[in-house]
């Protein structure tokens, strides 16, 4: 009879294989030092070969490239889906695709909030707890709130009643408690593996850490979305909520700067912060994100986690080739589009 374990093993000795296809050091050296053209000639000499032979030979627009490489991330997916015990498919489903699932929820409300026109290519092609096509249908926020009411999206219901209840109605309420919703959903589930609860822990605490740094930027208080905050943070002291509502960001900082989750992380945050940078505060999070990932991988070599692992890396991969497709399509030097890469100083 074949254990669990024997099956969980069996799986992250298919996810070593697939691991070994992900673009290697070399190959990002030479993809930084090409032309446009011949960076896509070298995407089809490796596991992108399919889809970007979908797509070569024509003009090709960012959001055209961006489709084919998350194509290639959804196929990924689909083979740890396909590989993987019953029990844990579900879960690699809610982690791996639920992440876009929640970006699409999230770009149909600012386009709704902003009176601007969305239409089915502005969203990834993902289906976990509804279609984009029942998406799409609403055109008012209190509609889309209510099914996601309907849906169990509790924490976003109680971020858009806060959001209204606002003299100064800030989108990023909604946002932190569509946030609240998913993680809640991850943390939920019953994961008895301490390798795996320590990536899904450490992204939920990092993305604690961002929206109490856009909140304190944007001069609102915190205690508006404790609620959101306390399911976003599980491991650290509750009362690290009001340190932050307390002090200064540079304070603050500081502070969390010295709690195992967030060490590292000073510098880059401290010039993103002094900066305004909202993009360079989530490359910062993202970054320390896909570094964790890495150790561990290299801690939990035959776990269940590594699987998780994989997943962060197929995702970082994905956006590191938008970086370098799009540099390249303005005429960024090499150097500096390596600097806006994930993990750059592994290349």
């Amino acid at each position: 009879m074949v254990s669990i374990m024997d099956k969980y093993t069996y799986l992250v000795i298919r996810t070593h294989g697939l691991k070994l296809r992900l673009i290697k050091r070399d190959t990002y050296i030479k993809l930084l030092g090409s032309t446009l053209d011949e960076f896509l000639n070298l995407l089809s000499n490796t596991d992108y070969s399919d889809v970007i032979e979908r797509i070569k030979g024509r003009k090709l627009k960012a959001s055209t490239f961006s489709k084919a490489i998350f194509s290639k991330y959804l196929q990924r997916i689909n083979k740890l889906h396909y590989y993987a015990p019953k029990d844990l498919r579900s879960l690699i489903d809610l982690y791996a695709l639920g992440r876009y699932e929640v970006e699409n929820i999230k770009r149909l409300i600012r386009a709704i909030a902003f009176k601007e026109r969305i239409s089915e290519n502005e969203l990834h092609p993902v289906s976990l707890h509804f279609s984009i096509d029942e998406l799409l249908n609403f055109l008012e926020l209190e509609s889309l709130i209510s099914f996601l009411e309907e849906k169990g999206f509790e924490y976003t219901t109680r971020a858009y009643e806060i959001y209204n209840d606002n003299e100064n109605p800030f989108i990023g309420i909604i946002e932190c408690g569509i946030d609240a919703d998913y993680f809640n959903m991850l943390h939920q589930y019953p994961i008895r593996n301490n390798g795996l609860r320590t990536i899904i822990d450490t992204e939920s605490n990092l993305r604690w850490l961002y929206w109490c740094i856009i909140f304190k930027l944007k001069e609102l208080s915190l205690s508006m979305i404790q609620d959101f905050m306390n399911v976003l943070n599980r491991n650290l002291k509750k009362n690290i909520l009001h340190v932050a509502e307390r002090s200064s960001l540079s304070d603050f900082l500081s502070i969390i700067t010295h709690i195992p989750y967030y060490r590292g992380l000073e510098d880059l945050l401290g010039k993103a912060i002094r900066e305004h940078d909202y993009a360079l505060i989530e490359y910062a999070l993202l970054h320390k994100l896909y570094s964790e990932a890495i150790k561990v991988m290299k801690s939990n070599f035959v776990d269940v986690s590594f699987i998780f692992a994989y997943i962060l890396l197929c995702e970082m991969e994905m956006k590191n080739l938008d970086t370098i497709f799009i540099g390249k399509k303005v005429d960024l030097p090499s150097t500096y589009i390596q600097r806006l890469l994930y993990l750059s100083e592994q290349l």
